[in-house]
């Protein structure tokens, strides 16, 4: 046990939220992937963006994936309309 204090050093919050950051990564693997059977990378990236042990950190951080998924829905929205409307003047 001293050998295992003495590696650590202290560092016992960084292994905190590393072993947060795993166990979280498993749950969202398993809800994403199997649950709703889609690719849980995004899921699992946003996690890890936003648990930034720094609050003021986490909150920048998520209000930007807000926005950019506003901004990528959007998107794909006009493309989705453009690509109907091409479809009806083709027919």
């Amino acid at each position: 046990m001293k050998a295992l204090q003495h590696f650590i050093k202290g560092d016992m919050h960084g292994i905190h939220y590393a072993v947060s950051i795993s166990i979280a990564t498993a749950v969202l693997w398993f809800l994403v992937h199997e649950l709703a059977e889609r690719d849980p990378i995004w899921a699992i990236s946003s996690m890890v963006a936003t648990s930034d042990p720094l609050m003021k950190q986490a909150v920048l951080t998520f209000r930007a994936r807000i926005i950019n998924s506003l901004v990528v829905f959007q998107s794909a929205d006009r493309q989705d309309t453009i690509r109907k409307r091409r479809a009806v003047n083709q027919h």
